[in-house]
């Protein structure tokens, strides 16, 4: 297969190669031939970010994992997304001569906190990584260490000079207690005479210690951190997010009270997209912490994030209908705030077909169905463009809204459902709203190439394609003009327009497609011509 030049390096539809998939299962003399005579690259990675070395180390496959790391290039330390290393995933698996291989000869660093997770299954990599089998595992001794089991080693990591943890690895270790729940743990790092840990350090995901408290919702590891510890409680990682921001669930009520309460921390605080914690959760539909942030906490419920979007409206493209009805009946939040987006709370739920939500705003909170953005663009119009029958439905019948309104580019309800395919909701604004209807629409979809929309309001809706208009253009010089070869064969052919009428400055459909430089339609509309 190579030598009919087959490429060695392809990927399948996980991103792994055949090299990756060979150093998996272990195919020892197919790795050296497809790294030797193939040129196959050993340090690809596939879609979770695994390389053929760290399929091979946790495959437990030694004479490839020794093959591989021989191999000039190779890099030991890879991870995967996951922050697994060949070592540490040979480790996790029970492969302690590999690990052991890895770490020793070949010198992979093990500063990751994933490693904790591996020696506390194996006793065995647990008793050679205590034991200090080399400086290249600091972090993982300190992270071993605060784990509970070996509560002496705190101490005898921090005073050993072949396996002193850097500030960094502290840091890990840190945080890794913090995700555990260790108070234990935290209060011999933190008090460790040798080491000077700094709580608000961030580790490899920008996180503190804290943030990964509160995400888990370690209350003591909370308190412990910030009254103890003073961690500081507004401090952001590099996506603006802050403890208070990862504690959103209902499960973490009390972290947000003490948080807030006791401790401070700023309610209105903003990510990266300037969105503050109350328009994170409105959007996610948790109305328990939406009351308590507004009602316990202050949190301003018309505030505006990047897109200037509001929780209400965020609550209302998501289709949380109680979060909706919270923030607009119980709080005041303005309902026709429009965001840069140009939709409204009741036009993002009117688009996404969410008829209660659209039902709440404008039957409880008397959201007007006939505001515009800047487009000129209404509820019932994004409604028809999306196909939303029964949103349309209840727009125009019960909310009697104006479904002849047209936005700034003439574009009605009607016409915007037929150009989206969206004919059963173009057929009930024609037959059950008596929506205006005329060559102009039949002129917007012939100039835009909608073949279906075309063939609709001529055939059902029986449009006239000989009508023209102000400057005499009929609909064929419209689809000429424009190039829709589909468009003018179906209007010459089934419709048998005139392939020879002229407008008020004497264009015909041949003369526009001919100054457009659309040849396919030149070409058909003279065939015509001399069929004729």
């Amino acid at each position: 297969m190579l030598e009919a030049g087959a490429n060695v390096n392809a990927k399948d539809e996980n991103g792994n190669t055949a090299l990756m998939e060979a150093a998996a299962w272990g195919r020892a003399i197919i790795v050296k031939f497809l790294v030797d005579s193939a040129g196959g690259d050993v340090n690809l990675t596939n879609r979770e970010g695994f390389t053929a070395l760290i399929k091979a180390a946790a495959g437990g496959h030694t004479d490839v994992v020794r093959y591989l790391t021989q191999v000039f290039g190779t890099d030991v330390n890879a991870t995967t997304m996951f922050g697994d290393s060949a070592a540490a995933l040979a480790a996790q698996y029970g492969h302690t001569d590999l690990a052991q291989y890895l770490v020793v000869e070949c010198q992979a660093v093990l500063d990751t906190t994933k490693l904790r997770a591996a020696v506390d299954r194996r006793d065995d990599v647990a008793r050679y990584l205590a034991e200090g089998g080399a400086s290249r595992v600091n972090a993982s001794n300190a992270n071993f260490a605060i784990g509970g089991e070996h509560p002496n080693m705190v101490s005898r990591v921090a005073q050993d000079r072949r396996s002193a943890p850097s500030m960094d690895a502290w840091s890990s270790a840190l945080a890794q207690a913090a995700v555990d729940g260790n108070v234990y743990g935290l209060r011999r790092i933190v008090g460790s005479s040798r080491v000077n840990v700094n709580v608000n350090a961030t580790v490899h995901d920008g996180d503190t210690a804290l943030m990964k408290a509160a995400g888990l919702g370690h209350l003591a590891v909370v308190r412990y951190l910030v009254a103890e510890c003073g961690a500081d409680v507004n401090i952001a990682n590099y996506r603006g997010i802050t403890a208070l921001m990862r504690a959103d669930t209902e499960e973490h009520l009390d972290i947000v009270r003490y948080l807030t309460r006791e401790c401070g921390a700023d309610v209105n605080a903003t990510d990266s997209g300037e969105a503050t914690i109350l328009m994170r959760v409105a959007a996610k539909g948790r109305l328990a912490v939406v009351q308590c942030l507004v009602e316990d906490c202050g949190a301003r419920v018309n505030a505006i994030d990047w897109y200037g979007e509001t929780a209400l409206l965020k609550a209302a493209g998501e289709r949380h209908l109680d979060v909706v009805r919270y923030l607009a009946v119980k709080c005041g939040a303005d309902v026709n705030t429009i965001s840069s987006r140009e939709v409204t709370a009741l036009m993002e739920a009117a688009s996404k077909g969410s008829i209660d939500v659209v039902r709440c705003l404008a039957e409880e909170c008397r959201a007007s169905v006939d505001v515009v953005n800047g487009s000129g663009t209404s509820a019932v119009m994004l409604a028809a463009q999306s196909g939303q029958l029964h949103v349309v439905r209840y727009l125009a019948v019960e909310c009697r809204a104006n479904v002849n309104a047209t936005d700034k580019n003439g574009d009605t309800a009607l016409l915007g459902a037929a150009l989206q395919g969206h004919f059963d909701t173009a057929r009930f604004l024609a037959g059950n709203c008596e929506a205006d209807l005329d060559v102009t629409a039949l002129t917007k979809a012939a100039a835009r190439g909608c073949f279906y929309a075309v063939r609709f309001l001529v055939e059902e809706r029986r449009v006239d394609t000989s009508a023209t208009d102000i400057s005499g253009a009929t609909v064929l010089m419209t689809a000429a003009q424009h190039g829709h070869i589909h468009i003018v064969r179906y209007l010459v052919v089934t419709c048998k327009g005139d392939v020879n009428v002229a407008d008020k400055y004497g264009d015909t459909p041949l003369t526009k497609a001919s100054a457009n430089g659309h040849f396919d339609v030149v070409r058909a509309l003279l065939e015509n011509t001399r069929s004729m």
